[in-house]
């Protein structure tokens, strides 16, 4: 029913909004701190990116918005198409059937 399948999908844009934030939140928190990671595995004897072959003082990044934008969007929408098969499959299930099974 259309029911069961909007449980579900509905169910995966909450996982997936919530793991996109995270995502982004951690992914943007990394970089603030990246000079700071980088020297810290220095200290552990990593090298992330030797000077002598990448002639980088530091590791150049930049946020781009847009580009979050783009991919928060592409990572939603795949997630939406992600979770239409599980709904699909459980709504076309007999529930009755479905329960014996546990």
């Amino acid at each position: 029913s259309r029911q069961v399948m909007g449980a579900f999908v509905l169910h995966g844009w909450i996982q997936c909004l919530i793991g996109t934030a995270l995502g982004i939140g951690a992914a943007l928190l990394i970089l603030h701190n990246l000079q700071g990671l980088v020297a810290l595995l220095a200290r552990l004897g990593i090298e992330v990116f030797p000077k002598s072959i990448y002639g980088l003082a530091q590791i150049p990044w930049r946020v781009v918005p847009r580009e979050v934008l783009d991919v928060a969007v592409s990572v939603i929408m795949f997630c939406t198409v992600a979770s239409m098969l599980p709904a699909w499959r459980a709504a076309r299930m007999d529930p009755v059937a479905a329960l014996r099974k546990e």
